[in-house]
């Protein structure tokens, strides 16, 4: 799967959105990243300020599955970067699209609701993985806190 030509779809451009987009932009095993929002300027600034020529912009609500599962179609990965209350809809449209799904997380009862497609995923062949950007790297800066207030850590 890594070895390049590989096509995202990046669901949401604010902030995470946007981080996702300038990384992947920079990998060699990408070569395409469609940034999706409801907003179609913002994708559009997303898409240029960070793709690296790259990315281009797509206007999608993630409300109508059916029409964000014709936009998956063909692409290898979506990373769902919306508000963690979409992310049911966002994994649907992956597992109609058999696309691979990542998403940043979101509460427990939607998390559980989440897990619930784990099977389908399975059956379809595709990865889903949920939670990827829980507390990206607080929890390591909190870990190194406390261990410098430790007198040993094992």
């Amino acid at each position: 799967m890594l070895g390049g030509n590989m096509r995202f779809v990046v669901v949401g451009a604010g902030l995470m959105g946007r981080a996702v987009v300038f990384d992947l932009a920079r990998s060699h095993s990408v070569d395409e990243i469609i940034v999706a929002d409801l907003d179609r300027r913002r994708a559009a600034e997303t898409a240029r300020q960070f793709g690296r020529g790259k990315a281009r912009a797509a206007c999608v609500d993630v409300r109508h599955t059916s029409r964000l599962t014709r936009l998956l179609r063909g692409c290898d990965v979506v990373v769902n970067c919306a508000q963690y209350y979409w992310n049911v809809e966002v994994m649907k449209a992956a597992l109609g699209a058999r696309v691979h799904y990542l998403d940043l997380g979101g509460l427990y009862y939607v998390t559980r609701k989440q897990l619930r497609l784990s099977r389908a995923f399975k059956r379809a062949g595709r990865l889903a993985l949920v939670g990827m950007g829980g507390t990206p790297g607080i929890t390591n800066v909190m870990a190194r806190y406390l261990a410098d207030q430790l007198d040993r850590v094992h």
